[in-house]
């Protein structure tokens, strides 16, 4: 994430918890309606959930594994931040009430 008033890198969405993390393996990220949190699929079956206001974390928030293939999309709702919903390539798509103490 490029912060634009100092031009400078402030989070990667990548972590140090598997040695073949890289950008490239996190599908379409989305934002919460409140700009707090990023949520994201994966290559494996993971949706993992960054929350933006602790950047010198190097890694998710928390991870769901909610399907059984690699996951295309995540979208959060428009106006209920902890609501996901979820699309995969196990032809699924998953409605996700993510829990409010996991996202505090």
């Amino acid at each position: 994430i490029l912060d634009t008033r100092s031009k400078s890198i402030v989070m990667c969405l990548s972590y140090n918890n598997m040695e073949k993390s890289s950008p490239s393996q996190y599908i379409i990220p989305s934002w919460s309606c409140d700009g707090t949190l990023i949520a994201s699929g994966s290559v494996d079956n993971i949706v993992h959930i960054w929350d933006v206001r602790y950047v010198n974390v190097n890694q998710p928030l928390k991870s769901y594994s909610m399907h059984q293939k690699r996951v295309l999309r995540t979208e959060f709702h428009p106006s209920l931040r902890n609501c996901l919903f979820t699309l995969s390539s196990d032809r699924a798509i998953g409605s996700h009430i993510l829990s409010i103490k996991d996202m505090q």
